[in-house]
């Protein structure tokens, strides 16, 4: 019996010590778990914030051929406080054959997070009156349509969208501008 005295308290440590690194344990899983959620959730942001450079890049666009440049109408529409032009020379690249040396044309600022954008002209191809463009255009309007033909043309857009933890998300499109006519596709 002498010898059992301690052995109590020695059974209580080692259960202390076996319960902590359980916790521990269970400690590290719900931070890593915690961790990939912020991740996960990241991811998502940045790809909804290329979604919104992409969707609000169309209106861009139209807005400058429309003013034939990066005019006041333009920068009103979209202040600097939303987007930053980086090419001052974007009406020619969207309208010309030249391709521009400068490798972001705007940035889209959406809080924290922003979208970089690049835009390159594919090509263009007329088509014929009374063709199918003008049931994918919207409408025109009293005198608007296309009875006389007219012209697409064809933008790539690449968008990086990035949040302030540094994810980040790329998306592509291709947008088409029917000339003359308000709206694209």
């Amino acid at each position: 019996m002498k010898n059992e005295k301690g052995s109590i308290l020695i059974t209580a440590l080692i259960f202390m010590m076996v319960m902590t690194f359980m916790l521990m344990a269970f400690l590290e899983m719900s931070t890593t778990n915690l961790k990939q959620t912020t991740y996960a959730e990241q991811a998502k942001k940045a790809f909804y914030v290329a979604d919104g450079g992409l969707t609000v890049t169309g209106n861009i666009i139209d807005m400058i051929i429309s003013e034939k440049g990066i005019t006041e109408a333009v920068t009103n529409k979209f202040p600097s406080s939303l987007v930053d032009f980086n090419n001052e020379n974007l009406y020619e690249e969207l309208m010309g054959p030249a391709a521009s040396d400068v490798p972001l044309d705007m940035t889209v600022k959406l809080g924290d997070n922003y979208a970089t954008i690049d835009i390159r002209k594919v090509g263009s191809a007329e088509f014929a009156a009374g063709t199918s463009g003008e049931f994918a255009s919207g409408y025109e309007g009293i005198g608007g349509g296309m009875s006389v033909g007219g012209v697409y043309l064809f933008y790539n857009v690449d968008v990086v969208g990035k949040t302030k933890l540094g994810s980040k998300s790329g998306l592509m499109g291709i947008y088409r501008k029917v000339a003359g006519v308000g709206g694209g596709s």
